[in-house]
C-alpha cells in the first residue's frame, strides 16, 4: 500500500512497529510518526482488527496490507484508519473500510480518504470492483458509499453497495 494524499488528509501504510505500538499504547504510534493521535482512536472494531494484524505478522511475517492510518495534515494528528479488508479476491473485488475519530467526524474525512482509496484500486489492473458492507443504520457510512458513486446491490443484514470500474 503506498502512501496515499488527500488535500487534508495522508494515508500511512501499517508498519510492524506501528501496530505493535497501536495495540499496546496508541500514543506510541503518534509519537513513532512525530505526531498525535485522536481521543477514541482506535476504536473498538478496529482494535480488534489490529490486535488480530499483530498475531498474524508474528506468525507469518509480514502481510499483503491494503491499509493504513489517516493523518490529518493540518492538525498532525491520527484521526483514523481506512482500508481494504485485504488484496483483490479472484473475482477483482475489494472491499472497504474506514473508522474516523469522534472528534473528526461529518467533516467529510471518511469521504475524502475512502474517494483516494477507491481510486488507488480502481487503477490497479486487478481490481474490477469496490464493495462496502454497511449496517443498515450506519447513516453515515451509507452517505459515504452514495458520494463515492457506489450502488446498492444487497439488502441483507448488512447492506451491499458496489462501484465497478
Amino acid at each position: 500500500m503506498p502512501h496515499l494524499e488527500s488535500a487534508r488528509l495522508k494515508l500511512i501504510p501499517l508498519t510492524y512497529e506501528l501496530v505493535k505500538a497501536a495495540v499496546t499504547e496508541p500514543a506510541e504510534t503518534g509519537r513513532l510518526l512525530g505526531a498525535t493521535v485522536a481521543p477514541g482512536w482506535p476504536g473498538p472494531d478496529y482494535a480488534e482488527v489490529l490486535a488480530t494484524k499483530l498475531m498474524a505478522w508474528e506468525q507469518y511475517g509480514a502481510p499483503e496490507d491494503w491499509g493504513g492510518l489517516v493523518l490529518h495534515k493540518g492538525d498532525n494528528r491520527i484521526i483514523g484508519d481506512a482500508g481494504f479488508h485485504g488484496a483483490a479476491d479472484p473475482t477483482g473485488t475489494v472491499e472497504i473500510g474506514y473508522s474516523i475519530a469522534p472528534d473528526y467526524r461529518r467533516q467529510g474525512y471518511a469521504s475524502e480518504i475512502a474517494r483516494a482509496l477507491v481510486d488507488w484500486a480502481l487503477a490497479r489492473p486487478e481490481v474490477r470492483r469496490v464493495i462496502a458492507r454497511i449496517e443498515p443504520e450506519n447513516l453515515p457510512s451509507i452517505r459515504v458509499a452514495e458520494r463515492l458513486g457506489m450502488r446498492l446491490v444487497a439488502t441483507h443484514e448488512m447492506l451491499e453497495w458496489e462501484l465497478c470500474r
